[in-house]
């Protein structure tokens, strides 16, 4: 025979209720129980519960006239400090013939409702009367009590499937990109409503994030040449970050040619926004310029390390990568040669030694002859006095015939205006000497020193 539980035992029933004075609701709290359970093993034992207008006090007619008429406690307040409820309290006062007639009534708060004010707040913003007596701090039978008073008719009960179309939500939402707070106004409605609505049709809603920018996102085109140039660039100089569920990519630049690279980008998938800053660690003006990106961007968050192999293996995905990265780190160089003619140089110089190493080698695959300096050890500073945290290394390529190669294959892919400038100037003047080009070479250079943010700075 299985043992019985505490609250199966008669005794234990009896001297919870009428010893300690413990109501029905607590016993079943104290045995994480429901009250009608207790209540079912009460009737049972046949033990008696308290009269339906409250148990006897232990207490004198004096105590509870100086509670309730000298201290004006409520009979609620006094039931409290008792541990009864207010009927045993009322019950008392009967017995001792303590009158309350005198006392004032409760006063309920004092809301200075019109009937134009409901029919705003039921009618045309959609409160239920819960969420109207919530913000009022009411109960909803008052606010029901005004409702009838002014006369501002319930809502049918069939009225959600006749308000508002689902196609016309989906075309305001998804097709237009109308805030709720839009769509609300109008359509005359209150903007939760609205959200009430789409949820109702579970119409995807937008994130906070998504929510918060009036620009709209379009997702990732999945072209791999695109994939491997952008690539390319978050090797470089473009940082990308999470905020929410967007992916930040971001840079600074003193240079205008960098800006419109940034917008060839990314233009077509998010607005590019652009502003002007202090950089104290340079002590210069530059631009900041971003762009807040959907999900499908992901592969932008982890600066690459090393080129992928399924980029590596593919010749034309390798020329987009490298061409980016040129963008972003590398420079082609016309100078003097041998006082009469002019010789060309490519560069890339970056702290990546992986990603070097491996255009080094593909390069040399593809016929190119290249060579990787060390320029700088970590730790050792520039002229411009900014340390180096790691090993600074250098790309290079001098053979004439090399660099007018690989000008051939990356002018089509670069996206920088400046990069292109010159490799236009590598590819028009191979076979110039340099008193045929000296002056479209300084042009270009001014042109390129002037347009500089700190430039243009110094001369307003």
């Amino acid at each position: 025979m299985s043992k019985l539980k505490e609250y199966q035992n008669p005794e234990v029933l009896r001297k919870l209720y009428w010893e300690e004075g413990l109501s029905l609701n607590k016993i079943a709290k104290k045995f994480s129980r429901n009250s009608t359970l207790i209540l079912h093993y009460m009737k049972r034992f046949n033990i008696k519960r308290n009269p339906p207008h409250g148990r006897k006090l232990n207490v004198d007619k004096e105590t509870l006239e100086n509670l309730y008429w000298r201290k004006k406690l409520s009979l609620g307040k006094i039931a409290k400090i008792f541990s009864v409820n207010a009927g045993t309290i009322l019950y008392n006062m009967k017995k001792f013939n303590i009158s309350r007639e005198n006392r004032k009534p409760i006063q309920l708060p004092k809301i200075n409702f019109t009937k134009e004010m409901l029919e705003d707040l039921y009618w045309k913003k959609r409160l239920n009367m819960n969420e109207i007596a919530k913000n009022f701090g009411l109960s909803s039978t008052l606010v029901l009590k005004y409702m009838k008073r002014f006369g501002v008719p319930r809502r049918p009960s069939n009225e959600e499937k006749i308000i508002i179309p689902k196609a016309l939500l989906e075309h305001l939402y998804l097709d237009k990109r109308f805030s709720s707070l839009r769509i609300g106004y109008t359509l005359g409605f209150d903007h939760r409503f609205i959200r009430k609505r789409l949820e109702k049709f579970n119409i995807p809603m937008r994130s906070l994030s998504e929510a918060l920018t009036k620009y709209s996102k379009t997702s990732f085109s999945g072209d791999l040449k695109e994939k491997a140039y952008m690539l390319g660039l978050r090797a470089g100089d473009v940082h990308s970050k999470r905020q929410h569920k967007i992916i930040r990519v971001q840079s600074t630049t003193t240079h205008p040619a960098f800006l419109e690279m940034m917008k060839d980008v990314f233009d077509k998938y998010s607005n590019v926004g652009i502003y002007k800053f202090f950089n104290k660690g340079f002590n210069s003006w530059q631009w900041f310029v971003y762009s807040d990106l959907n999900h499908t961007f992901n592969f932008l968050l982890e600066k690459p390390q090393e080129i992928p192999d399924w980029i590596l293996d593919d010749e034309d995905l390798f020329f987009s990568f490298l061409g980016a990265y040129v963008d972003a780190e590398g420079s082609w160089v016309v100078l003097k040669s041998h006082e009469k003619f002019v010789r060309f140089v490519f560069k890339i110089s970056s702290m990546d030694k992986r990603i070097l190493e491996q255009s080094k080698h593909k390069l040399n695959e593809l016929g190119f002859r290249t060579h990787l300096y060390l320029r700088a050890k970590a730790g050792t500073s520039n002229k411009q006095g900014t340390k180096y945290s790691k090993d600074f290394y250098s790309l290079m390529m001098y053979r004439k015939s090399d660099v007018i190669r690989l000008a051939q294959i990356l002018l089509p892919l670069s996206c920088h205006k400046e990069k292109i400038a010159k490799m236009n100037l590598v590819l028009n003047n191979s076979t110039k000497k340099w008193v045929e080009v000296k002056d479209e070479i300084l042009e270009l250079r001014k042109g390129i020193k002037e347009s500089r943010l700190n430039q243009s700075i110094s001369d307003n």
